[in-house]
């Protein structure tokens, strides 16, 4: 869907390139058909991949009749290690009428496009459905409780994303708070608690995008001695439950609530398991992505964070609008921001709001891995023209600052 609204987009958009596109049409139902077959092609590919692995798969709803025994249906299955893989659901804040509003999956298989939508909540969830919808002609309101959007991320990315998403028609409410979600004939009244006062306008649809929380019930793993939490399963830094032979990874531990990294803690959980704790957990280079147009990428540290840490640091950022590849490709907005300790030079954060962001992040992933300094990786020469030379400019703008403060 997120990449359907970007063809879209470039449709609309194909004048700036001397192409005239006439009687384009959106069809939307025919998005959410891409999207089915796509998902379904990757279900049949990871069954075969278990298959071949001699791994069996089992549907059905599973819980603990023992701290060794599972029932799955009528099955009982006993092991001496389990590895929990847990999932989440949407949060669901205590708004009347909340039973009115439809969550994120509901969304993904809406078959006609709303002409009105409010979505409550403005995180990741709640900013990559509004640019899809927008991109599409869906006339969008965000309402978010926060006094910014995207609160987990720098504060240049929430600016900035609020600047376009504005740009593209988005209506942002901030410091607003829903009080309550009533059914109308045509559509649903929503009634907003903002600073300026009660306001009350009527959609087609409610999106409720205010989060999502471990799914852990029914298994009964409080029962046999597993410690639940209301951010999720306890674990320590092996992903060994409080009973020893069980571990979990995934949403259902809470934490960075993100595809890569339940797969990431999979691995490990399974690894310790099967090998006695021989790897610790580590989220210190974990990548971030909101697919927004365009996408904000992270990793590391934000300014603020950093500062609250006490540290002495060097931010430099470099904008797309000053990018000549980004200029060719007609996608000027946003920036790439570099944040590294003024001391030893090492990258501790960088935050990137812009084209390709998803990609470009890896590089700077791979510098920290690597512990490269800012002038390691000024040192680099990037492919011209290529979006690669937005991080290497800003690398080279802040080496350049440390050579003048050092050097004179």
């Amino acid at each position: 869907m997120v990449r359907s609204s970007e063809v879209w987009d470039l449709v609309n958009n194909a004048k700036e390139f001397g192409i005239v596109v006439q009687n384009a049409s959106l069809l939307w139902d025919k998005v959410i058909d891409r999207k089915e077959k796509i998902i379904k092609s990757f279900e049949e590919d990871k069954e075969k991949g278990l298959k071949e692995r001699g791994i069996d798969l089992i549907r059905g709803e599973a819980s603990f009749i023992s701290s060794t025994t599972i029932k799955v249906n009528d099955m009982e299955i006993s092991a001496d290690k389990f590895v929990l893989a847990l999932g989440s659901k949407t949060s669901t804040p205590p708004i009347e009428g909340i039973e009115h509003t439809i969550n994120s999956t509901e969304a993904l298989n809406l078959r006609e496009l709303p002409k009105k939508m409010a979505i409550i909540g403005g995180g990741v969830i709640a900013m990559e459905f509004s640019h899809i919808f927008a991109s599409v002609g869906v006339d969008l309101t965000v309402i978010e409780m926060g006094d910014r959007l995207l609160a987990s991320e720098d504060h240049d990315s929430s600016q900035t994303i609020e600047a376009i998403s504005k740009e593209i028609g988005i209506e942002i409410l901030l410091n607003s708070r829903v009080q309550k979600v009533l059914k109308s004939n045509d559509g649903k009244i929503i009634e907003v608690e903002t600073l300026d006062g009660k306001k009350s306008f009527e959609v087609d649809q409610v999106l409720l995008a205010t989060g999502r929380v471990p799914n852990v019930s029914g298994l009964a793993l409080e029962q046999i001695g597993v410690k639940v939490e209301k951010t999720g399963i306890q674990v320590n830094e092996y992903l060994q439950t409080t009973v020893e032979h069980i571990y979990a990874g995934g949403d259902g531990i809470g934490g960075y609530m993100l595809t890569p990294v339940a797969s990431y803690e999979g691995r490990v959980a399974a690894k310790n398991a099967i090998e006695n704790n021989i790897e610790n957990v580590d989220y210190s280079l974990v990548t971030r992505t909101t697919f927004t147009h365009p996408p904000i990428s992270s990793i590391g540290l934000t300014e603020q964070e950093a500062i609250e840490k006490g540290m002495d640091i060097d931010t430099n950022r470099l904008d797309f609008a000053d990018v000549g590849p980004a200029v060719v490709l007609g996608e000027t907005r946003g920036f790439v921001k570099l944040i590294s300790d003024k001391k030893s030079k090492h990258l501790v954060g960088a935050h990137i709001v812009g084209p390709r962001a998803e990609e470009l992040i890896h590089e700077i992933a791979i510098a920290m891995k690597g512990k490269l300094t800012i002038t390691d990786l000024s040192e680099i020469i990037s492919i011209h023209p290529s979006i690669s030379e937005a991080v290497i400019g800003t690398a080279i703008s802040a080496d350049k600052g440390y050579q003048e403060s050092c050097c004179g």
